[in-house]
């Protein structure tokens, strides 16, 4: 079986990279969460390493909001987590959340 992914040969690492970043919010938190979170993705967005950064709510559960990231590379996610806008909007959260985030990190494989 082969190696999957897709990876730039120079360096060995994936090229793109997928993120879902899944938390529920505690009912009545949610504008609270939702300006932060605005602010985090107009600036996220701007991020030279950044593909895409969408915000999306569950359909069936409107206090679950997911964050689908694409990034170029390790690097480029490497920057967002050391970033201000980041590391200001992770604490804001946290006291809004109403379970620990599941956060989950893909490579483009095709």
């Amino acid at each position: 079986m082969g190696t999957y992914g897709n990876r730039n040969d120079e360096t060995g690492r994936y090229i793109m990279y997928q993120i879902c970043a899944r938390f529920t919010v505690k009912d009545e938190s949610m504008d609270e969460v939702l300006a932060i979170l605005d602010e985090l993705i107009e600036e996220t967005r701007r991020e030279p390493g950044n593909i895409s950064y969408q915000l999306f709510q569950h359909v069936n559960d409107p206090t679950v909001l997911a964050v689908f990231e694409q990034w170029k590379d390790q690097e480029a996610i490497d920057a967002h987590n050391a970033s201000a806008h980041f590391n200001k909007a992770l604490p804001a959260l946290e006291p809004f959340q109403a379970a620990p985030p599941i956060i989950e990190v893909y490579a483009l494989v095709k």
